[in-house]
């Protein structure tokens, strides 16, 4: 017979499971110069508040957020500030799924939200830019190149991001009655600018037809600073008082990873080990003043984190049923710093010791083991697993002793998922969640 070629477009939303898939690629609404959190914000039960660096999936902050399968380390401010980085033109898919099985970490009680970057599949050379801008002014700017050619596959990609803008607040208030007295009139000017770099290299070869190792590197480096100038009048319009507050932000994150798979011969058997590095440094600065008087005072937060993993996973399919097991070894590392100086009086300078100073150090080694067996009967797709976590915790505050804690938890998890025929299903799942703390 002859050639014929079938084609078809992959619709915006699709589910599979407790999953629910949203085509980035296949979306109507314009990517030029947005990031990952305008993409985010932009789906449905997920919530981005850019102040205090939630991110919320059903109103719940517990969520995990991952990257091409893997976690993020990063919470708070310094996630969403990576996140802005990604350019939303290198996103292919997002998946949100609100009920993980036993083979993903336990952590996050939401959920998962995993961003799929796309890669360029195209034979030999490949590449793209784009850049764009506004008022404000802020600036944007990507551009990504790939080459494919047995047995190397090479990708690397580079975003730049940059903000400024200014907000002015005031407010007034007198007492009501006959002889309108001021209470209070405030000024204020904000002005805040952030920016940074992200870039993303990784290399591929192929051992074997079956058999694949390969490298990836994923950096960012970021800065936000904000000054805040406020003019403050009580009771005597000629009374006032000018206080300034100075935010600097600085952000290193490192994340390297090595890979190895190997598919055999038979459908969906496969074995692929993984190994792990990250490595954050955020340092805060926040320095108070009272113009024209000398600096008040000056706070600075450093915090230095290491996390190492090593995973194992095989999938072998036995019969009608699917066999999946692995096991995770992970080494968190956290040292944490705070101190607060008061400058002198008449020079102005923060000299001698910190007036408060408090340290600490956070320790956790997490050993996790899952298996999960998952077979179709008829139009019914049934699934069990269940994952055994032994965790170990140190912490050891400034100066104290350190307090150690050790304990096992086990995590099951089942679905059972029914098609009823076009495009309708019908699915019911169970997990078990934990959030971890975090120093």
């Amino acid at each position: 017979m002859d050639e014929a070629t079938v084609s078809a477009e992959r619709p915006f939303v699709t589910t599979k499971g407790s999953k629910t898939i949203y085509n980035v690629e296949q979306s109507q609404v314009a990517v030029a110069g947005k990031s990952s959190v305008d993409i985010l914000r932009d789906l449905p039960s997920l919530r981005v508040d850019e102040l205090d660096g939630a991110i919320r999936l059903r109103g719940n902050q517990s969520v995990s957020i991952h990257v091409n399968g893997e976690p993020v380390s990063m919470t708070g401010n310094a996630l969403v500030q990576y996140l802005k980085g990604l350019s939303a033109e290198d996103i292919e898919r997002v998946e949100v799924n609100t009920n993980p099985s036993a083979r993903y970490d336990a952590e996050g009680t939401a959920g998962i939200v995993n961003i799929v970057l796309d890669r360029a599949d195209e034979r030999g050379l490949s590449g793209g830019v784009s850049a764009s801008g506004g008022t404000g002014p802020h600036l944007n700017g990507s551009g990504n190149l790939g080459y494919d050619r047995d047995p190397w596959t090479l990708y690397g990609s580079y975003s730049y991001r940059h903000r400024t803008g200014e907000l002015v607040q005031d407010l007034l208030r007198r007492r009501a009655g006959g002889a309108a007295s001021l209470l209070v009139d405030q000024s204020s000017v904000r002005q805040f600018g952030y920016g940074g770099h992200t870039f993303d290299a990784e290399v591929e070869y192929a051992l074997t037809p079956k058999t694949t190792l390969s490298l990836t590197s994923t950096g960012s480096v970021r800065s936000n600073d904000h000054r805040l100038e406020s003019t403050v009048r009580r009771g005597r319009p000629d009374a006032a008082r000018v206080r300034e507050t100075k935010t600097d932000r600085r952000s290193v994150h490192l994340d390297e990873r090595l890979s190895l798979s190997h598919d055999f011969s038979q459908e969906e058997h496969e074995l692929s080990a993984d190994l792990r590095y990250q490595r954050s440094d955020d340092r805060d600065r926040v320095r108070e003043e009272r113009v024209p008087a000398p600096p008040r005072e000056r706070e600075e937060t450093t915090e230095d984190e290491h996390d190492a993993s090593v995973k194992l996973d095989y999938t072998r399919p036995q019969g009608e049923w699917t066999i999946e097991t692995g096991y995770k070894g992970a080494l968190r590392h956290l040292d944490q710093r705070y101190e607060v100086a008061h400058a002198d009086a008449e020079t102005g300078d923060f000299a001698g010791p910190p007036a408060v100073s408090d340290a600490l150090t956070f320790r956790e080694q997490v050993h996790a083991g899952y298996g999960i067996l998952q077979r179709p009967v008829g139009p019914v797709d049934a699934e069990v697993g269940l994952r055994i976590e032994h965790t170990r915790t140190t912490l050891t505050p400034g100066g104290a002793a350190s307090d150690d804690d050790r304990y096992t938890d086990l995590f099951p998890s089942a679905s059972l998922t029914y098609e009823m025929g076009r495009g309708r299903r019908v699915s019911l799942s169970y997990s078990k969640r934990i959030d971890r703390p975090h120093a």
